[in-house]
Formats: C-alpha cells, sequence, structure tokens
C-alpha cells in the first residue's frame, strides 16, 4: 500500500505496516542459469550484489534511482529466477 509517498507491506493478520525497502530485492536464480547471467543483467540494471548464502538466495541493493516494481517485472520477465522477493 502507498501512503505519505511511501510504499509498505501490510500483515493481513495484524494490519500492522513495514515500511518497504525501495532499494532491496532477494532473488533465487534458477539451476539452469549461471551467474553470470546475473552479473550482465545487474551491471545492465546497475544493481550491486549485497550478499548471497549457501542455499543461493541472493540480496540485491538497487540504484536509489531505480522504481523496485519497474526492476521487479524486468527480473520476473527474464524467467531466470525461481522466485523474487521485495523485500522489507
Amino acid at each position: 500500500m502507498k501512503e505519505d509517498k511511501n510504499w509498505y507491506v501490510v500483515d493481513n493478520k495484524t494490519e500492522s505496516k513495514f515500511l518497504l525497502d525501495e532499494t532491496s530485492l532477494s532473488v533465487k536464480l534458477k539451476d539452469t542459469f549461471p551467474r553470470e547471467a546475473l552479473d550482465k543483467v545487474c551491471e545492465a540494471l546497475g544493481i550491486k550484489i549485497k550478499r548471497e548464502n549457501m542455499l543461493g538466495i541472493i540480496d540485491l541493493k538497487l540504484a536509489e534511482s531505480s522504481n523496485i516494481f519497474d526492476v521487479f517485472n524486468h527480473l520476473k520477465n527474464s524467467a531466470m529466477f525461481e522466485w523474487i522477493d521485495i523485500t522489507d
């Protein structure tokens, strides 16, 4: 939900609101895509890789000028990922 120019994630059970970090996404590459493919996409979009864990979950830092929803859709349409999560 958007309120006062900020996006929030709302917990449906408690109705608690959490400010969305509009510069952060987490992704998991499909096994069929090499890490180099992600590196190329990140370079093209100005995305930095913050960290990666042993389960293959990769935290991304978007450029401040990026629109998180545009980047999300671009990554989704690439079909490279098992999942993409907008983190809060």
